[in-house]
């Protein structure tokens, strides 16, 4: 079911501001017996200043059904102003947080409690949101990892190996500047897109067996031609199946 989205953004003077959508795998879509993809939309935010990105999240989810967010920045930090969302990892430059940067948050759908999103964006921002049924609400997170420029070839990007659980699901994330067009290997893409001079590519699969989940990298499109750059920042999270 497609999102019901609200979108708005704050003018100020000589401050322009717009919302661009894209979609990549179709959901509803299952990830072995327990694991269901049941929404998943990517947005890009552009403008001069910091805007402020508003949506409605999904309707018609489950109790228990985890809302996870990721958002890709630059030229700004992201922050989610609305309540009830927990942070999983963020991925900062030491040097310039602002710069290139990745970050992933999750809320737990309960019945009757409101699921606004509202986000502190940065000057460029790509925001991709995921709903799964199947995760275990109460203990969500087996593990996290991340970096940046982590890479030395330009238009690509690894993301550490971590510890998964059997019968759950990996997720790689990552943020680029200058990018190719990007897949992530062996993992069905949730977002893969690039505008202007930055990207997003998120991969998920299901997690095979108990222990280390190996290294994610990217694949560039041989026909596409990179601009220079290579930064980039990378998380990788494991999430545990519901019993």
């Amino acid at each position: 079911m497609a999102l019901k989205l609200c979108l708005f953004f704050l003018f100020i003077a000589l401050n322009s501001v717009s919302f661009s959508q894209s979609k990549n795998i179709v959901a509803p879509f299952q990830l072995g017996e327990k694991i269901t993809i049941v929404n998943n939309e990517t947005f890009y935010v552009l403008g001069k200043k910091k805007p402020v990105f508003e949506s409605e999240v999904p309707s018609g989810l489950k109790t228990d059904d985890l809302i996870f967010l990721f958002v890709g920045c630059s030229g700004g930090t992201p922050q989610v102003i609305s309540k009830g969302w927990n942070k999983v990892v963020g991925i900062y430059p030491k040097k310039d947080p602002g710069d290139i940067n990745v970050a992933v948050w999750y809320k737990v759908n309960k019945e009757g409690t409101p699921n606004s999103l509202k986000i502190k964006a940065g000057n460029k921002t790509f925001i991709t949101v995921v709903t799964l049924r199947g995760i275990d609400p109460k203990n969500p997170i087996v593990d996290k990892a991340g970096g940046n420029n982590t890479a030395k070839e330009k238009g690509t990007a690894v993301s550490p190996s971590i510890n998964g659980e059997k019968g759950g699901v990996t997720i790689a994330a990552f943020s680029f500047d200058d990018p190719y067009k990007v897949w992530v290997k062996d993992m069905y893409m949730l977002s893969s897109w690039k505008q202007g001079d930055d990207g997003q590519a998120i991969g998920i699969k299901l997690t095979n067996k108990n222990g280390q989940t190996g290294e994610f990298r990217t694949s560039k499109s041989p026909k596409e031609n990179p601009k220079g750059g290579g930064h980039e920042a990378a998380a990788t999270i494991s999430l545990r199946a519901k019993k």
